[in-house]
């Protein structure tokens, strides 16, 4: 008898004397942490005679707004349009306290009471902070990283791309807990570059409701699977360079004082001396070059293995 009695007074959503006065969510998605509006239309108002007219809020009823009047200006306002005959209440600073309670708009003896519930199709509430996931990549081009997501609502869709290729399955886990009203959602990223591209962006996205949030923004650097990069170091080259030239010139200096008798003898120990010197330079650069190599068989073998 009780809950007959419940249901009859707190469920109704007509008024006894009038069932077209009604109000509704006017702020949709409605977003925690924003300002929300509540639309109340009042038929007739424009051409009937005056009466009182009200907001209400919680199971106790308890009256906010009264001909206009906030009880809690830093909380609640009203906009009544006279010529639409629409009462407009505005939710200032909209949180968990403001949802799944009852509403309630009236004008003389004619009143909607009814519940504003919480639904992933109506509200949102997203993070207050997003920290991009910090990710790690060694030298084999694993990626890590992850990040968490606080205070949401609803569930965050996620996916994670590279060069657009959607690769959310392989290399992304999504772990959601129900926390009062929000969730909170650890994202944990784990991939491993194996494809034929050596660069490429990483993404990975969450969708809390209608809002996109970028956690993950990386361009990768890889060298593809099954490849081998030689690569010349360039500081050792010049410093080869330079030395052949800061000995060929002391000796080409030497040939322009020496008399032109001198010039003859001196040529052929000139020349053996450039080749010695051109030789060893190719030598110490070859050197590197089959060190390079050595290198990068040496990565393969330990990649396959």
């Amino acid at each position: 008898m009780i809950y007959l009695l419940y249901v009859l007074v707190y469920s109704s959503a007509t008024s006894k004397s009038d069932a077209k006065l009604s109000w509704k969510l006017e702020t949709i998605p409605a977003v925690f942490g924003q300002d929300i509006q509540l639309t109340c239309s009042i038929p007739n108002y424009s051409s009937q005679a005056k009466m009182n007219r009200r907001w209400s809020f919680g199971r106790n009823i308890h009256g906010i707004i009264f001909n206009g009047v906030s009880r809690y200006p830093n909380k609640y306002s009203e906009h009544m349009e006279e010529k639409k005959g629409v009462s407009t209440l505005r939710i200032h600073n909209f949180s968990k306290h403001d949802v799944n309670t009852i509403y309630e708009c009236a004008y003389g003896f004619s009143y909607d009471r009814k519940f504003l519930n919480l639904s992933k199709l109506k509200f949102e509430s997203h993070p207050q902070s997003v920290l991009k996931a910090t990710v790690q990549i060694d030298k084999d081009c694993n990626c890590k990283g992850n990040v968490t997501l606080e205070n949401i609502f609803p569930q965050p869709d996620c996916k994670s791309t590279f060069n657009i290729m959607n690769i959310t399955l392989s290399s992304l886990q999504v772990k959601t807990k129900e926390m009062g009203l929000f969730f909170t959602t650890d994202i944990k990223l784990i991939y491993t570059h194996r494809g034929d591209a050596d660069a490429g962006k990483l993404i990975v996205v969450c969708d809390v409701g209608s809002k996109r949030f970028v956690v993950v923004n990386e361009t990768l650097t890889c060298a593809p699977k099954g490849t081998t990069k030689i690569n010349i170091d360039i500081e050792k080259v010049a410093g080869i360079i330079s030395v052949c030239v800061f000995m060929v010139i002391p000796l080409l200096c030497l040939m322009c004082v020496l008399s032109t008798k001198d010039k003859k003898k001196f040529r052929p120990w000139l020349q053996k001396v450039y080749q010695k010197t051109r030789q060893g330079s190719e030598n110490s650069l070859q050197k590197h070059q089959q060190r390079d190599e050595e290198k990068a068989l040496k990565n393969i073998t330990e990649g396959v293995t």
